[in-house]
């Protein structure tokens, strides 16, 4: 039935009554046997073999249970392996492992390879094969070149002042019939380049506008309320760096002439608080809430008509509770302002009120007012 090859297998353990209770796959065997006569020798003697036919240098064999690989090959019955077997073997298979798949290939269920068992000891033994191991793939080999064929030279020395391309002989090595050809190198090399400064990076994080002055490393900025002539001399004796050149930027404070300012006198308890719940304001009249209790407060004489409250350092009187959540003041307010507090500012209907204006309920409260002249 030759309709599948590879194939091959051994017996590796037996019964105390020489029964057969394990069999492994193995690699395939070349055409005769081989001895290693020497624990310690390398060279391999095949009885009936071609290894010159059948082998490569470079290829794994294995003898016995042991694996090596071919480093050379001197006839069809003698190559040398890259080490010794440790054990003297006597006309064993030589198998090879990269000729067929482990366990043959080209079979299936309904033509399974036969067996034939060999032995110098037993007789009578009997194995049968009821399936394969694969499902049906179809496996096609693909190897990358031919057999101990050259794929790198590596340089040791290229030399220096070579004007002629140099011949490469391989004659010594394999089996003589190598080629190879050298090819010069440019001189000149495009190396990788690199940055030794930022300069026309657009993108650099130090990239800034030169002036002649003022943009550059060795200039330094001041900031003050007061006017720089007037400590510039003991600044420079004391703290001025030589060759830096300074630069001051003059913060003024503009106060407000009390005397232009219009304020409305109120009759209001010196007391606030703070109701729960924050509030939002815009340029409208709406003050809405969320999380507050306005008509709540309101039954609580807490707030009201005509009651005075702020929101954002803005003071305003309200003029009706809509709702728990909204209400509306006297005047539009001038920002907008989102989860404020809303602040009132006569909470204490039963406190006994007296009369001040919106300077001491701003003093008194620590309330900053924008007010206009």
């Amino acid at each position: 039935m030759n309709f599948g090859i590879g194939a091959a297998a051994e017996v590796t353990n037996v019964s105390a009554f020489g029964t057969i209770t394990s069999v492994k796959f193995v690699p395939y065997k070349i055409t005769g046997n081989a001895s290693v006569t020497s624990a310690s020798n390398v060279m391999v003697q095949g009885y009936g073999t071609l290894f010159e036919t059948e082998l490569s240098v470079g290829d794994k064999i294995m003898i016995g249970s042991n694996t090596r690989t071919v480093v050379t090959i001197a006839s069809n019955t003698s190559l040398n392996v890259n080490t010794s077997f440790g054990s003297i073997l006597t006309n064993r298979p030589v198998r090879h492992w990269e000729r067929y798949l482990i366990g043959g290939q080209g079979y299936n269920n309904h033509k399974l390879p036969t067996i034939t068992v060999s032995s110098t000891l037993g007789t009578g033994a009997n194995i049968a094969v009821t399936t394969i191991m694969g499902d049906g793939e179809n496996l096609f080999p693909r190897g990358t070149g031919r057999a101990g064929e050259i794929q790198e030279i590596t340089i040791l020395d290229p030399g220096k002042g070579i004007r002629t391309t140099p011949q490469i002989v391989l004659t010594s090595l394999g089996d003589g019939t190598a080629e190879a050809n050298a090819t010069l190198s440019p001189t000149l090399q495009e190396l990788p380049g690199r940055w030794t400064t930022s300069d026309s990076i657009i993108s650099s994080s130090d990239r800034r506008l030169q002036g002649r002055d003022y943009y550059i490393n060795y200039s330094y900025l001041l900031s003050s309320e007061i006017e720089f002539g007037k400590y510039k001399k003991i600044f420079k004796e004391l703290l001025h760096p030589a060759g830096f050149k300074s630069y001051a930027e003059l913060n003024r404070l503009n106060e407000l002439d009390a005397n232009n300012v219009t304020m409305n006198t109120l009759t209001v308890p010196k007391n606030i608080r703070t109701l729960s719940g924050t509030v939002n304001v815009n340029s409208t009249i709406f003050v809405v809430g969320t999380g507050t209790k306005f008509t709540k407060a309101a039954n609580l004489d807490f707030i009201g008509a005509n009651t005075w409250i702020a929101v954002n350092s803005e003071i305003r009187m309200v003029n009706s509770i809509i709702s728990d959540t909204l209400l509306t003041v006297n005047s539009a307010f001038t920002i907008t302002a989102n989860n404020e507090e809303l602040v009132v500012l006569n909470v204490d209907y039963d406190a006994v009120a007296t009369e001040v204006t919106l300077d001491e309920i701003i003093a008194e409260n620590d309330l900053i007012l924008s007010v206009e002249t």
